[in-house]
């Protein structure tokens, strides 16, 4: 056998995701660019199914098992500076990290961009907690470009359908992230 096989075989064989995936010990940074998209999710099977706010499950989103339970989500286009850096989705459901995020915003008062968040993920399944601060940095002008055009590039509706969010392939994006405003050890969480 080649060389080439094994350096394959441990190389990362997956694609990169176009969600943002936290693992268990993981801390990531991102930026939030784009309005939220909200929604409600219920999976059946390991397979999401998604539908507006507001809006009643639909006929053909099976009904939820003794285990399953339907949840409020909301979804972000952000830029992941750290892992695999680039434009990515973000769906959250996890009320922890929405709670969080409630108070760095200042319930609402505070713009999401005007942060660079840091989500740190411990435990696995029903053990898992979440930790998430943010440092007021600059948002990056590449990054504001970016946002201008998100629509060429992205269809977050398409979660309602399952369909894929991203409808032509992503653009590689530079940035460089400005110095902190505040100490993040300062935070209160």
């Amino acid at each position: 056998m080649s060389e080439d096989v094994f350096k394959f075989i441990s190389s990362n064989s997956s694609a990169a995701s176009d969600f943002v995936r936290i693992e268990d010990g993981e801390t990531i940074q991102l930026r939030i660019i784009s309005q939220p998209l909200m929604g409600h999710e219920l999976f059946v099977e390991g397979k999401p199914h998604r539908w507006p706010q507001g809006q009643s499950k639909p006929a053909e989103v099976p009904a939820p098992g003794p285990d399953d339970k339907v949840k409020n989500f909301v979804s972000f286009i952000v830029y992941q500076y750290t892992d695999e850096p680039g434009i990515k989705v973000w769906s959250i459901s996890q009320k922890t990290i929405l709670k969080q995020m409630e108070v760095l915003f200042n319930g609402g008062r505070e713009h999401w961009s005007t942060y660079v968040l840091t989500i740190r993920r411990k435990g696995l399944k029903k053990d898992t907690t979440y930790s998430v601060s943010g440092t007021g940095v600059p948002l990056e002008d590449s990054l504001i470009d970016f946002a201008t055009k998100a629509k060429d590039y992205i269809d977050m509706s398409a979660m309602f359908v399952g369909d894929s969010v991203v409808i032509q392939p992503l653009p590689e994006i530079s940035v460089e992230q400005a110095q902190p405003k505040t100490n993040t050890d300062a935070l209160p969480f």
